[in-house]
């Protein structure tokens, strides 16, 4: 039985280890806090955070220097590329803009102000920048200025914004996606078949769209977000997981070294969540 129960203690160890850990290879960025954006530019691996503000990476991330020259020291929400322009939004201080590479950066606040932005987004025509209250802000001229572009949208934050053909898209944590054909004049709630109304980031893939929610769901759409079906169900995977730990937990009982069974709740506790969203 002891021999049974050291088979399947191996086994768990080696089914984490191949799905989960080993996919994956931490770096070494210096503290920050949490790291909210990750842009990469040719070889230079950018890196926003909470607390330490923007680090540069000229080795695909196995050394990082700050790259604060002209950025307040409040945090970086959200990074994205236009041209050979870098913008940074930040957390009460609009959007900044760095044209060498993260050498030096100036406000680009033009209509903005100084809003906390919590998502920037760029095609090959428009700088789209999101708020933490609902707003959007447009540029056309690379971020000289902007236009508000709010109207019927609500104050839920704006969490992800993205443009699939001329459509703009905007997930809202509280309020679902909403999608603008007329370059923000106007906005329509796309959430048919969204039954989580907290969504926390949207991807493209030729005409679909895809949205992640905060419970732990994905969802694509084949219709530009006019209806939604789940792709997938994390939290259910995750909840495999679960039972599985539990079922270990339970066949080991009081055969093995307490150490054991505190180490399969520290694993459990690190890799699992203890309810969905978390």
């Amino acid at each position: 039985m002891k021999k049974i129960v050291f088979v399947i203690f191996i086994c768990a160890e080696i089914f984490i280890s191949k799905t989960i850990i080993a996919q994956w290879k931490q770096l070494e960025v210096p503290f920050g806090g949490q790291i909210t954006s990750i842009i990469i530019s040719d070889e230079k691996v950018f890196a926003g955070s909470w607390f330490g503000g923007l680090f540069l990476s000229n080795d695909y991330g196995l050394s990082w220097r700050e790259a604060n020259n002209g950025l307040p020291p409040i945090p970086i929400t959200s990074l994205c590329l236009k041209d050979n322009s870098l913008f940074a939004g930040t957390n009460g201080n609009g959007v900044y803009v760095s044209t060498n590479n993260g050498q030096s950066w100036n406000a680009a606040n033009n209509g903005i102000n100084r809003s906390r932005i919590s998502a920037i987004y760029a095609d090959e025509d428009y700088i789209i920048a999101g708020s933490s209250i609902g707003n959007v802000f447009i540029s056309g001229n690379d971020g000289n200025s902007w236009q508000s572009a709010s109207n019927a949208l609500p104050s839920s934050p704006i969490t992800n914004l993205i443009t699939i053909d001329t459509i703009i898209c905007a997930a809202t944590d509280g309020s679902g996606v909403f999608k603008s054909t007329d370059n923000g004049t106007s906005w329509l709630s796309i959430n048919s078949g969204l039954d989580d109304s907290s969504v926390t980031c949207l991807a493209k893939y030729g005409d679909n769209l895809y949205a992640g929610t905060g419970r732990g769901s994905i969802y694509v759409s084949e219709d530009y977000g006019s209806t939604w079906s789940v792709v997938k169900r994390i939290w259910l995977k995750l909840q495999l997981h679960h039972w599985f730990f539990r079922v270990i937990k339970y066949l080991l009982g009081r055969m093995v070294p307490a150490y054991i069974d505190s180490m399969i709740k520290v694993q459990a506790g690190f890799l699992l969540p203890t309810k969905p969203g978390t």
